[in-house]
């Protein structure tokens, strides 16, 4: 399945993930890290989001 994963973002985790999530891409292939993103917020994500969808497409309280 992660090999034919483009990206994966999660907005709005809290906080304790982003903290687990840290400990855990250390076990995981380098390439699927790359692949997946945890945000704790929408401002912390809306530059990652912009570069993967056009503005026009993305939703207003996301930075579209």
């Amino acid at each position: 399945f992660p090999e034919i994963l483009n990206r994966v973002v999660v907005v709005n985790t809290p906080y304790f993930f982003t903290f687990i999530w840290t400990v855990l891409k250390h076990f995981v292939d380098p390439r699927t890290v790359k692949k997946i993103g945890f945000f704790s917020s929408i401002s912390s994500a809306k530059n990652d989001l912009l570069q993967l969808i056009d503005s026009n497409q993305l939703l207003n309280e996301y930075g579209g």
